[in-house]
């Protein structure tokens, strides 16, 4: 059978949590997948681990590289220039599939036939099997914005997307020196052009007791500041943003410019008026993440 969807987890020093992915899928009911590892330059015993899964017949394949240390956004751009199917997910070392996933996904392929549907948009559960942020909007399809303002759905959702979509907007940007950046930039950047098909059950499930690749962000803020700059302009391009979210990510914008000594932050903003009456704010607010960090630090 021809794997259709490429399943990636990225990782860093998380060897002791790819066992639960990999048990996740081997649950699946259909095996037409293909497990990508992208190793970030881990230091533990992440490859014998992925090594020893690839040796059992598992029904699917199973691939792995390793890289140099970058971010998880980096690891997202090489799982992109690898990925060979159909459809591309992320499945953290955080997540487990729940044991139809592959099969609730690829039954609704029809349903992204057009070619201004980018993929799927899911809901995550928890372990308790309760829905985060609830059940999605009665929508066949929404834009990730839409579904955030309009809806107000504030869960942890998992997207599923056709690789060549998210293609057309890789790489993600890669600062020197910076190994925070959300990924959710990739996909806000497909989605001022493409809408997602609505899935009503969950396809993964989320133990946020386990610490992801996300942890002090004071810390990541004044660390990867054209980073999260970049980030902040993409999310002021939301058309479906608010006033008030415009605003504060100007805010943040700011403070993030401040930190990488960016001379032109006005006119780099898709919102300059929002930017320029945020600019006291955004000193405000950068001045607090120094005094949290320096704290932080002592």
């Amino acid at each position: 059978m021809k794997p259709l969807i490429t399943v990636f987890t990225p990782t860093f020093n998380r060897e002791k949590y790819l066992r639960r992915v990999y048990e996740s899928l081997l649950r699946q009911s259909d095996r037409r997948f293909v497990w990508l590892v992208v190793d970030d330059g881990s230091t533990d015993g992440t490859r014998d681990a992925v090594a020893a899964f690839a040796s059992n017949e598992n029904g699917f394949e199973i691939k792995y590289c390793h890289k140099k240390n970058g971010g998880l956004h980096t690891a997202y751009n090489r799982a992109l220039e690898l990925c060979e199917t159909l459809l591309f997910v992320c499945v953290d070392s955080d997540d487990i599939l729940t044991d139809n996933a592959v099969s609730s996904v690829l039954s609704h392929l029809n349903e992204i036939k057009s070619s201004d549907t980018a993929g799927f948009v899911a809901p995550n559960a928890l372990p308790d099997g309760n829905l985060i942020g609830g059940a999605l909007p009665n929508a066949d399809n929404v834009h990730i914005g839409e579904l955030k303002y309009r809806y107000h759905h504030r869960g942890d959702v998992k997207m599923i997307y056709k690789t060549d979509v998210l293609r057309e907007f890789a790489p993600m940007p890669v600062y020197d020196g910076e190994k925070t950046f959300n990924p959710v930039y990739l996909f806000m950047r497909a989605d001022e052009k493409y809408t997602l098909a609505v899935l009503r059950e969950p396809v993964s499930v989320i133990d946020y007791s386990t610490n992801g690749m996300h942890t002090e962000v004071f810390a990541a803020y004044e660390s990867s500041p054209q980073s999260f700059a970049e980030l902040r302009r993409q999310f002021m391009r939301d058309r479906f943003a608010p006033p008030y979210a415009v605003f504060r990510n100007a805010i943040h914008y700011v403070s993030s410019c401040i930190f990488a000594k960016e001379k032109h932050m006005l006119k780099k903003s898709p919102r300059p008026t929002a930017t320029f009456f945020a600019l006291p704010f955004g000193v405000a607010l950068n001045i607090f993440i120094r005094i949290k960090n320096k704290g932080a630090r002592l």
